[in-house]
């Protein structure tokens, strides 16, 4: 009754009929592929981490230029909104691509954040 584990069973990652397995070495083959599968999320988390600190460090120096522009009165306050506005924009939806490329699930208007705030809000 206990080695109806993974007797006859086709494995699901190699495609390829297996031979009946004692359950603890079934259970090993388990625990090898979840090791594997954890692994590989991992790697894909450090990559998306990676990009979207890249996308911010980007969006960051951005808006530090408009700032640049505005103090040198290159570009008037409405310009400066309207640009800034654009770059969120861009900013999210750099995040919704970037969510897709690496299989997390893209969010919803609703779960969106409604402001991205570059600076620290200190009001009371």
């Amino acid at each position: 009754m206990g080695q109806a584990f993974m007797i006859d069973k086709k494995d699901k990652m190699n495609d390829k009929w297996r031979s009946a397995l004692s359950p603890f070495e079934a259970l090993l083959n388990y625990a090898k592929k979840e090791e594997i599968a954890h692994r590989k999320l991992q790697k894909t988390r450090r990559a998306y981490t990676k990009e979207r600190t890249k996308q911010r460090e980007r969006l960051n120096r951005e808006v530090a230029g408009l700032d640049r522009l505005m103090q040198d009165k290159s570009i008037d306050e409405d310009t400066h909104a309207r640009l800034n506005k654009i770059l969120k924009i861009v900013y999210e939806q750099k995040l919704q691509e970037t969510r897709k490329k690496y299989g997390f699930k893209t969010l919803t208007p609703a779960q969106q954040p409604s402001e991205i705030s570059f600076q620290p809000d200190l009001s009371p």
